[in-house]
């Protein structure tokens, strides 16, 4: 068994929780998360972008019940950030931790995050495109 354990790609330690009580948020935050989700049906544009990490992907393609919000995939939230920021368009926004605490190594929100919308935890946020120097 130790055999197989070391072979599987180290990959699939990131994309997976490594027990069955670990979830991608702790569990007195889920219904929370839940919650400001199915908001963004409510409050962001029709034909908006929801750019999410891979945290909250599996999350909102679940609970969000119109085809009017295009919900998008952003992988690791590392690499989020930036990705999100560079390819967004005037209706993307995201969802992330009202304050970061270092959750998933984020300390700090881009300044071009825009908060429109929050229930204390987590907030949406509206990416605001940045003018080039």
């Amino acid at each position: 068994m130790k055999y197989i354990y070391y072979n599987i790609d180290r990959q699939i330690f990131n994309d997976l929780p490594t027990g069955y009580l670990q979830n991608t948020v702790s569990i007195e935050e889920v219904d929370k998360l839940v919650q400001i989700i199915t908001l963004t049906q409510d409050i962001i544009n029709k034909n908006s972008t929801l750019a999410l990490p891979i945290q909250f992907y599996g999350y909102a393609i679940t609970l969000i019940q119109t085809k009017k919000i295009r919900i998008i995939n952003c992988g690791e939230i590392k690499q989020t950030l930036n990705k999100i920021t560079e390819k967004s368009q005037n209706n993307t926004y995201t969802i992330w931790w009202s304050n970061p605490y270092g959750w998933y190594g984020i300390y700090e929100i881009p300044e071009n995050f825009k908060p429109i919308a929050t229930n204390g935890i987590f907030t949406i946020y509206k990416i605001i495109q940045l003018k080039e120097k």
